[in-house]
C-alpha cells in the first residue's frame, strides 16, 4: 500500500509541476482556459438543468467517460481460457480457474489512477478550507466527486461473473450471466431445463435488467472487440458504474428536499455515498444495482408528489415502480408506502372535492400496471408460474438449523459478532453458521458474504470495529432522543419513529407460536394502540409536521417485514444478506442526519461524528484498495 500512495504522489507531484510549467510557459493561457471552460459549463448547467434532455445528456457523458476509463484500464483483460457459457461445468472448479485468473490481474494501475484523483480533489478541498472559500455546497460537490471515483476504481477492478456476484453464474447455465449472453445472441429468452423452474436456477426473474444489459452489450460491441462471452459481459460495468453515480445523485436531491440546510444535505449524502452496500452494488451485475436505482427514483418523485401533486411527479412514481418491478419483483415492496400515500390523498381529494385530481391515479395505474405485472403475468402464461414464485432449490449447506425466533431476531448475539469478521454462510470448523439476523446485518452490510485479502482486509477491520461503535453510540443516542421527546411530551416525533420498532417486535413474538411471546407480541400492539388513541388528538399535527419521519417510518417497516418472513419462508444463510435490505442505507442517512440535527448533546454527538467520519474514510479506502 505504501508505495502505491508513494508512486500517486510522485505522479501528481510531476503533473501538478508540469501543468505549472505549461502555464507559467503560456503567461497563465492554461489556468485562464481551465476557468473559462468551468464557467462555461456551469452556465450550460444552469440553463438546462430543469430541461427534460438535462438527465440523458449527463448520462450519455457519464457513460462515455466510464467507456473511455474502461478501455485504458480494463478492456485487456485477455481470455481466461474456461468455459463460461456451457452447461454441466462444475462451478466450483470454474470457479477457482477464473478467479485465480481475474487475481493475476494488474490492477494497480486504475488503484494509483483513483489515488492521484483522490488526493486531488483532498487538496482541493484543503486548500479552499484555508481560504475559508469551503461550502457546504462545495463540500457536497467534493462527496459526489469521490463517491464517483470510488465507484469507477471499484467497479474497474471487480470480475463481473465469479468475483463479489450474486447468481451470476450457473454450472445449470441459467445463472444471470448464461441468461444474459442467450438473449445477446439471440435477442430470446432461453427455454426452461427440463420445462422445469426449478430446475432453471434464475429464470423466474422478470427479464428487464437482462435484456437492457444486453442492449448495452451490443453499444458497447461497437468500440470494444473480443469474444463476448468475456470481453462484453464484462464491459456491462460500464452501465453498472453509470448507474450507480446516478443513484448517488438521485438520493441527494431525495436529501435536497428533506432537508433546507446544506449542513444536513451533507452529512445524508455523506452517510449514503460510502456505505459499502451502495459500493458493492456498482459492480453487481445481477439485478440488484438497477432496482435499487427504481427504488430511489420512486421514493425522490413520492416525496415530490407529497409536496405537489402533479401529473409529471405522478408518471415518474409509475415509471419507477413499473421498472423495479421488471427488474426484480421485490420492487413491489416500494409500492406499498406508495399506495399509504396515494390513499391519503385520494381521502383528501374527495373531501375537497377535487375530483379532477383522481384522474392521477388513473393515469398511474395505465403507466405502472403494464410495466410491473408484464413479466409476472408472461411467466405464468408460458411457465405456469406462481406470481409470488421464489427459486427455494438451494445448496442445503445454507439451511440454518432449527433455532428459536428470539435468538434469530430478536436478541444480539455478541458470540457471532466477534468469532469471526466475515459472514459465515455455513459452519466451518470451530466457526458456526451465522444465523442471528443482527449479526448476519452487520456483517453482510459491509463484507457482503465474502472475505477480503490484503490492504483491504486491513481497512475492514477498522471499518467493522467503527461500525459496532457506531451502532452502539446510535443505540443510546436514540434512547437520549427518544427520552427528550417524551419529556417534551413531543409525541408528532415519538408515533413515527417507535412505529417501526414496535410493529416489528410485535410481529416476530406473534410469529414465534410461544404462547408467551404471542401474548407479550399481542400485549405491546394493545399498549401501543391504546397510546395512540390518547393522543388521537395530535395525528393531524402529525401527518403535517411529521410526515418524512413517517414515511421513512413505513419504508424500513416494510422491508423490514419483508425480510423477516423470507428468511422464516426460505430458512438459508444467504436470505440473511444485507443486499435485500440496502434501502436500509438511504433510511439511515435521513434518521441519522434528523437525529444529530435534533440533538444538541455535545457529549453524544461528537463521538457520533468522530466514528461516523472513521466508518466512511475506512469504507472508502477498503474498497479502493481492494483489486490490490
Amino acid at each position: 500500500m505504501i508505495s502505491i500512495i508513494v508512486f500517486a504522489i510522485l505522479i501528481l507531484t510531476c503533473l501538478g509541476l508540469l501543468l505549472v510549467l505549461i502555464n507559467k510557459l503560456s503567461n497563465n493561457f492554461l489556468s485562464s482556459k481551465i476557468k473559462a471552460i468551468v464557467i462555461k459549463t456551469k452556465q450550460i448547467s444552469i440553463k438546462i438543468h430543469d430541461k427534460w434532455y438535462f438527465w440523458p445528456i449527463l448520462f450519455i457523458l457519464i457513460y462515455v467517460v466510464n467507456l473511455i476509463i474502461y478501455l485504458i484500464f480494463t478492456n485487456s483483460l485477455g481470455n481466461p481460457g474456461i468455459i463460461l457459457y456451457g452447461d454441466g461445468v462444475n462451478y466450483s472448479e470454474v470457479a477457482k480457474i477464473a478467479r485465480s485468473f481475474v487475481s493475476k490481474l494488474n490492477y494497480a494501475p486504475i488503484t494509483i489512477f483513483g489515488i492521484v484523483l483522490t488526493l486531488v480533489v483532498i487538496i482541493y478541498f484543503i486548500v479552499n478550507l484555508k481560504k475559508k472559500k469551503l461550502t457546504y455546497l462545495h463540500s457536497i460537490i467534493l462527496v459526489l466527486i469521490l463517491g464517483s471515483i470510488l465507484r469507477i476504481i471499484y467497479g474497474n477492478v471487480t470480475d463481473n461473473i465469479f468475483t463479489r456476484q450474486h447468481d451470476v453464474w450457473s454450472s445449470g447455465g441459467y445463472g444471470h450471466y448464461q441468461i444474459t449472453m442467450h438473449i445477446f445472441e439471440t435477442f430470446s429468452l432461453p427455454m426452461l431445463k427440463n420445462g422445469q423452474l426449478s430446475s432453471s436456477y434464475q429464470m423466474y426473474h422478470p427479464k428487464f435488467v437482462h435484456y437492457t444489459h444486453a442492449i448495452f452489450m451490443h453499444i458497447n460491441s461497437l468500440v470494444i472487440k473480443g469474444e463476448a462471452s468475456w470481453y462484453l459481459y464484462q464491459s456491462i460495468r460500464i452501465f453498472s458504474i453509470t448507474i450507480s453515480i446516478f443513484t448517488m445523485v438521485l438520493s441527494y436531491l431525495i436529501f435536497k428536499e428533506l432537508f433546507k440546510e446544506r449542513k444536513s444535505q451533507l452529512i445524508a449524502i455523506t452517510f449514503f455515498t460510502f456505505s459499502p452496500i451502495m459500493i458493492r452494488f456498482t459492480a453487481s451485475s445481477n439485478n440488484d444495482a438497477l432496482l435499487f436505482f427504481f427504488i430511489t427514483s420512486t421514493i425522490l418523485f413520492l416525496i415530490k408528489f407529497i409536496k405537489k401533486q402533479s401529473y409529471k411527479n405522478i408518471i415518474f412514481i409509475a415509471v419507477s415502480i413499473g421498472l423495479a418491478m421488471a427488474s426484480k419483483l421485490s420492487g413491489a415492496l416500494i409500492a406499498v408506502p406508495t399506495a399509504i400515500v396515494f390513499v391519503i390523498f385520494f381521502i383528501k381529494f374527495v373531501k375537497e372535492k377535487q375530483f379532477k385530481n383522481i384522474l392521477l391515479f388513473v393515469v398511474f395505474a395505465a403507466i405502472c400496471f403494464p410495466l410491473a405485472l408484464f413479466w409476472p403475468i408472461y411467466n405464468y402464461i408460458n411457465y405456469g408460474q406462481p406470481l409470488a414464485y421464489v427459486f427455494s432449490n438451494l445448496n442445503q449447506a445454507l439451511a440454518v438449523p432449527p433455532t428459536s425466533y428470539v435468538d434469530r431476531f430478536i436478541i444480539f448475539d455478541f458470540n457471532q459478532y466477534f468469532n469471526s469478521l466475515y459472514m459465515q454462510l455455513w459452519a466451518n470448523g470451530n466457526v458456526p453458521q451465522i444465523t442471528n439476523l443482527y449479526a448476519a446485518m452487520l456483517k453482510s452490510k459491509i463484507f457482503g458474504e465474502f472475505s477480503y485479502v490484503g490492504i483491504a482486509s486491513g481497512f475492514g477491520v477498522i471499518l467493522y470495529a467503527a461500525n459496532i461503535l457506531l451502532m452502539a453510540l446510535l443505540a443510546l443516542g436514540g434512547v437520549y432522543f427518544l427520552i427528550k421527546l417524551v419529556r417534551n411530551r413531543n409525541f408528532n416525533l415519538i408515533i413515527p419513529i417507535s412505529f417501526p420498532i414496535v410493529s416489528y417486535i410485535s410481529f416476530v413474538f406473534i410469529y414465534s407460536k410461544a404462547t408467551p411471546l404471542i401474548v407479550l407480541g399481542i400485549g405491546l400492539i394493545a399498549i401501543y394502540i391504546f397510546f395512540i388513541i390518547k393522543y388521537l388528538k395530535n395525528f393531524k399535527n402529525i401527518f403535517t409536521s411529521s410526515k418524512y419521519e413517517l414515511l421513512f417510518s413505513l419504508i424500513f417497516l416494510v422491508f423490514m417485514v419483508s425480510y423477516f418472513t423470507f428468511q422464516i419462508q426460505y430458512p438459508y444463510t444467504c436470505t440473511l444478506d444485507y443486499r435485500y435490505v440496502a434501502i436500509f442505507s438511504l433510511v439511515g442517512g435521513y434518521f441519522v442526519t434528523r437525529f444529530l440535527n435534533g440533538s444538541s448533546n455535545k457529549a453524544i454527538n461528537i463521538p457520533i461524528y468522530v466514528v461516523l467520519g472513521i466508518y466512511l474514510v475506512s469504507s472508502y479506502f477498503m474498497y479502493i484498495f481492494v483489486g490490490i
